[in-house]
């Protein structure tokens, strides 16, 4: 260490540090500090001349000679986990015949040397750092370097602003060793170096002989490891605060510098020789104790039953900086044949022998290439039933009218699990049910009555997931729906219409009608109407009805309830004068100034009844016309003179019901018309010529539509009040 002093007194410093540290790592070598001087300017010494020093026995303690010691304690910095990725590759390429590559994670230093100067080849990094650090890489010098002259193989610092570096490096010469080289400022080993040129660890102190001998290597760890076919451990650790620079092979402290002072630099990997022909490999592995990416694993498909024996799955696709990438799936529940399986670099699983509808859990992890794999943290655990069975058919029973019963047939098993339930249709889609879910059964509902359906079924496992419907079907009808009873109509004097509704039945389902009073029935009819006619007038009648399904499979009867046919108005004539009467669909035959007539209306294609009756209204005025069809309230009486003979209903009450065309007149020869209790009308006899007259003995028409025929003969009187119609009988009953 040199200073320049001038006359005065002052204090003069020298920079020991150097030799310091030589003497720590060489106790041996330490023989002290020798203080000389000489003349600026060409060097010579004067014997006249010379500089005092104060000794350490000076008077005044403050002046005395003072040995400082500043000193920094190792301590690890933040640690820059650097990847491939982080570096640009070829960043310097001076010798064309050796290339830095990616390769399977490691970055690759190949080729063979063309050129015969020292040159760097090699990358750096895509980003600067400014603060302390520590870094790590794993190095192989497999070919190239190790025992070979020049070859030389360094990670370190690059600061791009001044093109300054401070690096370890690997030297090979016959003996290989390792050491800190480059071009900046730096104090160590016995040298300090103020970056103006190159300079190596194992120079200062004094240039080795060639190869190095073991005086040399003394700035340096020697290592035991075959770096041509193991990885060393490199670091690199840089307290930008003290200024202090270190490294480490296999985290043994090879040397250190201080007094280094760099700013916004990169890091480097590099390669130099300046000989030519030399085939060079170099691996570089990274520190990477950084899982797979995702981590926790995910699932780009999470498991899913294959087959009603397998489950498939899909780990996502993760990346590492060293591949290859690797998979275990872990099977979680214990159940029947569930398998881990990994490692692997296949990410897709399928797990095969399990057992049918069951549930299985699987999560899966991934890891690295790295020699020391760095294992990710397991995915969610997720869970897939495999498929269950088809069923092979259904049975179907127990129908009613609207309702079957169904059963699935087949091996099920774990029904009652998750979502596991059957779902039953017929197969025409008249009707589908809704999944059963934990059952085998179900039944058919809202059903068409005495209609054949068939049916199949379809499971699902505890996921949901359905089978196909089955190829075995069941095939059953429905009852017939019990009739409902509907209104009696409509009724007459001699006849009924039975009604039932068809209470859902189809078209074409039979029923059986039975009237309980005479024990007649109707027969197995498809109508749901029978009408019964040759009964009493004015008697009470009851009927019941069942019905029954394709197979004939009979209901139970519905009873329709009791009903009265109408009373004829030959019966009602017969309750005497003064009596009340009610008659109901007679319809009117002719209409006068005050009166009118009405006989029995036919029924069912059939005249009922053969008599009439006049009709006197003393209640409100109703307009009546021939054809209508009335409903009469009122009291038998004699008519008005001059035909009190004949019995009439004064009425105190005529409804119209409706309004019908022509009624059918009623046919036959004169004997037979007018006559009996209530049918004598003035001068109508069987026989007029004698004395007293037979009264005519035909039926009582007075008030029906006739029809009559023969030759008129009005009897000299123009027609006046009566005239005779000659039927050519011989009677004299005009």
């Amino acid at each position: 260490s040199v200073v320049t002093i001038t006359e005065g007194a002052r204090w003069v410093e020298w920079d020991v540090t150097p030799s310091v540290q030589y003497w720590v790592s060489n106790p041996s070598g330490n023989y002290g500090l020798v203080l000389d001087w000489w003349h600026e300017g060409p060097w010579h010494y004067d014997d006249n001349s010379g500089a005092n020093m104060r000794s350490k026995e000076y008077a005044d303690t403050n002046y005395r000679p003072q040995l400082v010691i500043k000193y920094v304690i190792p301590t690890a910095e933040t640690d820059i986990n650097l990847k491939l990725s982080d570096l640009t590759l070829n960043y310097w390429s001076t010798d064309p015949g050796i290339t830095f590559s990616a390769n399977d994670g490691q970055l690759l230093c190949s080729g063979t040397t063309t050129d015969s100067i020292w040159g760097m080849n090699g990358c750096a990094t895509t980003y600067s750092v400014n603060s302390s650090f520590e870094a790590r890489v794993k190095v192989k010098l497999q070919q190239g370097i190790v025992n070979v002259d020049q070859g030389q193989f360094c990670f370190g610092m690059y600061q791009p602003s001044n093109n300054n570096y401070i690096r370890l490096q690997a030297v090979g010469y016959s003996a290989h060793y390792y050491e800190i080289s480059g071009i900046c400022a730096a104090s160590g080993n016995g040298e300090y170096h103020d970056g103006s040129a190159y300079w190596a660890s194992y120079w200062d102190a004094v240039y080795p002989t060639y190869p190095p001998s073991s005086p040399a290597v003394r700035f340096f760890a020697e290592t035991p490891e075959d770096e041509a076919n193991a990885y060393l451990t490199w670091k690199l650790r840089y307290d930008k605060t003290n200024g202090m620079f270190y490294v480490f092979v296999n985290d043994v402290l090879v040397t250190y510098y201080s007094k280094v002072n760099f700013s916004n630099w990169l890091l480097a990997i590099a390669h130099d020789n300046n000989r030519s022909g030399v085939p060079t490999t170099v691996w570089t592995d990274f520190i990477d104790t950084t899982p797979p990416t995702p981590n926790p694993m995910t699932w780009a498909s999470p498991p899913t039953a294959a087959s009603t024996t397998s489950i498939s799955m899909t780990a996502t696709t993760a990346t590492d900086e060293h591949p290859p990438v690797s998979y275990y799936f872990t099977e979680t529940t214990g159940n029947p044949g569930g398998s881990s399986y990994g490692w692997t670099t296949s990410t897709t699983y399928t797990d095969y022998g399990l057992s049918v509808n069951t549930q299985y859990g699987y999560k899966v992890k991934a890891r690295d290439g790295c020699s020391t794999p760095n294992v990710g943290s397991d995915s969610t655990i997720a869970y897939a039933y495999t498929l269950i069975n088809t069923p092979t058919g259904c049975t179907a029973g127990n129908a009613t009218a609207t309702t079957i019963d169904l059963a699935a047939t087949g091996s099920l098993p774990n029904i009652t699990q998750g979502l596991s339930g059957t779902l039953f249709a017929t197969t025409g889609g008249e009707w589908t049910g809704s999944w059963r879910t934990g059952l085998t059964t179900d039944t058919a509902t809202g059903l068409t009555p005495n209609t054949s359906y068939t049916f199949h079924v379809k499971a699902r496992n505890g996921d949901g997931i359905a089978t196909g419907w089955s190829s075995g079907t069941a095939t059953l009808r429905t009852l017939a729906a019990q009739p409902v009873a509907l209104a009696y109509g409509p009724v007459s004097c001699q006849g009924i219409q039975a009604n039932w509704g068809a209470n859902g039945n189809p078209p074409g389902t039979e029923y059986l009608c039975v009237e309980t009073m005479t024990g007649k029935s109707s027969g197995w009819i498809t109508d749901t109407c029978w009408v019964l006619t040759g009964l009493e007038p004015n008697r009470l009648y009851r009927f019941q009805v069942m019905a029954r399904n394709a197979d004939g499979v009979k209901t139970a009867y519905t009873n329709l309830g009791s009903v009265r046919t109408l009373m004829t108005i030959g019966q009602a004539k017969q309750l005497g004068i003064g009596a009340q009467v009610t008659l109901d669909n007679k319809v009117v035959t002719a209409v006068f100034k005050n009166i009118a007539f009405i006989e029995d209306l036919p029924a069912f294609g059939r005249a009922e009844g053969v008599a009439g009756i006049g009709v006197r209204m003393s209640g409100p005025a109703v307009e009546l016309r021939e054809g209508m069809v009335i409903r009469v309230d009122g009291q038998l009486d004699l008519n008005d003179p001059p035909f009190e003979q004949e019995l009439i209903i004064r009425a105190n009450n005529v409804q119209p019901i409706v309004q019908l065309g022509m009624v059918p007149p009623y046919g036959a020869n004169n004997k037979w018309l007018g006559g009996g209790e209530f049918g004598s009308q003035p001068r109508v006899c069987d026989d007029a010529s004698v004395l007293p007259p037979r009264w005519a003995c035909g039926l009582s028409s007075i008030g029906m539509l006739v029809r009559a025929w023969g030759r008129v003969n009005d009897g000299g009187l123009g027609g006046v009040n009566y005239f005779w119609i000659d039927d050519g009988s011989a009677l004299n009953d005009g």
